[in-house]
């Protein structure tokens, strides 16, 4: 009869051990996401990243168009030489 009742009281061990391996393995790590969620977005918001990668990409895009030719110096006037000046 006692071989029955430590079953018995194993049985209802390992189920109350279940229920509180399944609480803390999934309700405790969602309360500390939860708290840590406001957090991360202060930290490293996603519209930042977003409009980082928007920036690098404008700037490559910059970088690979061809530039219209440079102007020279306001002083330049074609045609004219330095010492022609009136």
């Amino acid at each position: 009869m006692s071989v029955l009742g430590d079953l018995a009281v194993t049985a209802i061990s390992l189920a109350f051990l279940t229920i509180l391996g399944i609480i803390s393995g999934v309700a405790l790590p969602g309360l500390f996401i939860a708290a840590l969620a406001p957090w991360l977005d202060w930290i490293i918001p996603l519209t930042s990243a977003a409009m980082l990668l928007q920036a690098l990409e404008m700037l490559i895009t910059l970088y690979r168009t061809p530039h219209p030719a440079r102007h020279q110096d306001a002083d330049f006037i074609p045609g004219i030489r330095s010492g022609d000046e009136p």
